[in-house]
């Protein structure tokens, strides 16, 4: 008998809904992006500040119902039966410009990130976001070598990603001359 353990669960889904942009769109004016804060060592834009009040997607009713459904919708993997849906805690812009990334990180403090991308071609060269196994010694283990201890996906618009939050996870630089918007966001797990 065979077991896999440790797998995360990584979901995506596309979504083609002009009512999401045009609320982002507007959202997106109420909101100053700026270069990431000094201590993140990224050059991605940004409208998250650890001082403000990072709520983008109140603003937007159509998107935000439909991630927080989306991630009930995930939950069901993990089979938690004293859960009761989920409440987003942070929503905020990143905008990716030629030579723009981020590093890795986490969101640890939350149950679920994502993402969802409001302007992308699909293009690998405007940016994958990479996940990076929480396993970190296969790299090293010769019995394993032909896992791959990271993850690529590329930037999609209206493709939403819900990911565990402290899964670490990078963006890489964005290689053109197009701009890559998205929102990133996380939720915590209602309790019954």
């Amino acid at each position: 008998m065979i077991e896999l353990w440790f797998g995360v669960p990584v979901f995506f889904k596309d979504f083609d809904n002009k009512v999401f942009h045009q609320e982002l769109d507007n959202a997106m004016s109420n909101v100053e992006i700026k270069s990431a804060e000094k201590i993140w060592n990224d050059t991605v834009q940004t409208s998250f500040t650890y001082s403000a009040n990072n709520k983008l997607l109140e603003d937007c009713p159509e998107l935000s119902g439909t991630i927080v459904n989306t991630m009930s919708e995930y939950l069901t993997y993990f089979n938690l039966e004293n859960a009761n849906g989920m409440r987003i805690t942070g929503s905020w812009i990143n905008v990716s410009e030629r030579g723009q990334f981020q590093h890795y990180h986490d969101h640890a403090g939350d149950d679920i990130s994502g993402v969802f991308y409001h302007q992308s071609t699909g293009s690998t060269d405007e940016g994958e976001i990479v996940f990076k196994s929480p396993a970190p010694g296969i790299a090293q283990s010769q019995l394993m070598s032909g896992q791959s201890n990271k993850a690529y996906y590329p930037p999609k618009k209206g493709r939403l990603m819900l990911f565990p939050s402290v899964l670490e996870h990078a963006v890489l630089p964005n290689k053109t001359d197009l701009k890559r918007i998205s929102v990133s966001f996380n939720a915590s797990i209602i309790w019954k």
